[in-house]
């Protein structure tokens, strides 16, 4: 069974459970062609509408706990005049759908619309949740909360552009972003270690060229990192693709140029290998 996707409307989400049948009883199914699977089919379809109040919902991040449970969360805007207050709501759904729990457990001001949003959402090997909150300028909150939605901690980091996380091996956590470079049309990659606490460990700087932009990152078997964007060498030249490999301690292995392209996804393979998915320009 695979827990399916988000539709975010206005006021209303959508949420989709599929039901993938497989004409095979094995794995892993990467040798197999894709014409030996059935097509999905919708196993149920729940509607959940919100408050009036509410002008804007996103959903972002959707698991199944240890109880067979959906967890949903979900971003939600609300503007009264000039006011506006982002919320973050954890939500609980049974295996059929059904909404059994709805609680906010994050709010923030802010200046703009929909500033404010959901960057990333991970489940932990311990079953708790690490969010990524923040509006790409000023900064970013990482919250850790529990199985249950309760707040375990929160940090905060300044300046980070377009975030994600992913947790270590070991157990803690690896933030790769981005900064401005002494100017808002340059970019640097931020790199930071997270322990279980959430406190800083390290963060280090990673840039080939004047402007160097982080778009996929893959912890490696070693605690490492793989990181793949883009950089650029002048402001008006095309991106070239960035493929960057560090250290447990954030320290550059080895770097890799290929233009005129840019990174959109990279990963490690069982074998060690690098798996990168290229947009061409």
């Amino acid at each position: 069974m695979n827990l399916g996707k988000l539709i975010k409307k206005k006021r209303t989400l959508f949420l989709f459970l599929f039901l993938i049948i497989f004409t095979f009883s094995y794995f892993p199914f990467k040798s197999q062609a894709l014409s030996e699977y059935s097509t999905p089919s919708i196993n149920w379809k729940k509607e959940i509408s919100f408050d009036p109040e509410v002008s804007f919902i996103g959903g972002l991040g959707i698991f199944e706990n240890n109880q067979g449970e959906i967890i949903v969360f979900v971003q939600k805007l609300k503007q009264k005049g000039n006011e506006n207050k982002t919320y973050l709501s954890f939500l609980k759904f049974d295996y059929l759908g059904n909404l059994k729990e709805e609680k906010e457990i994050f709010s923030v001001f802010s200046s703009f619309p929909s500033s404010f949003e959901i960057l990333d959402v991970i489940q932990t090997k311990e079953k708790n949740y690490l969010i990524l909150v923040g509006d790409n300028y000023s900064g970013v909150y990482l919250i850790k909360f529990d199985e249950e939605g309760n707040e375990i901690w929160k940090k905060f980091f300044q300046g980070l552009l377009f975030p994600k996380i992913k947790e270590t091996q070991e157990g803690g956590y690896i933030i790769v972003g981005n900064r401005y470079n002494n100017s808002i049309y340059y970019q640097k990659i931020a790199f930071l270690k997270i322990n279980r606490e959430g406190d800083l460990e390290w963060e280090k700087e990673l840039k080939a060229f004047i402007s160097t932009f982080a778009n996929s990152f893959t912890v490696t078997s070693d605690n490492g990192c793989l990181i793949g964007g883009w950089t650029k060498a002048h402001s008006d030249d095309y991106p070239q693709a960035y493929l960057v490999k560090a250290n447990s301690f954030g320290e550059k292995v080895w770097e890799k140029i290929i233009p005129p392209n840019y990174f959109t996804q990279v990963l490690q393979t069982e074998d060690g290998n690098v798996l990168g998915h290229l947009k061409c320009k």
